[in-house]
């Protein structure tokens, strides 16, 4: 017997899991956000830090939703674009390596 909750949420599980993942690593690494944060908040207090992370983060959000819902129309009009694009992308990351 299933739950009802498992036959709701089961195809999200793989996409909560990436955007999961994404989240840790962006939050640990050193990036455009990250460094004059800790810059901020190891010279100042902590307020003025935390409006910064929070300004970016809530942009960084909006330009990724707005990027979402953009794409879905696009990606049901032309369904072969994410195939090329994985090559696009692969071809790309050859010549740079």
């Amino acid at each position: 017997m299933r739950c009802v909750n498992e036959t709701i949420f089961s195809p999200l599980w793989p996409t909560l899991l990436a955007m999961g993942n994404f989240a840790l690593v962006d939050a640990i690494t050193p990036g455009p956000v990250n460094v004059p944060a800790l810059r901020h908040g190891s010279q100042r207090a902590r307020q003025p830090a935390l409006g910064y992370v929070l300004g970016a983060r809530l942009s960084y959000g909006a330009v990724v939703a707005c990027m979402g819902l953009a794409s879905a129309p696009l990606l049901q009009q032309l369904p072969q674009l994410p195939q090329t694009a994985q090559w696009l992308c692969t071809a790309y990351l050859l010549w740079l390596a």
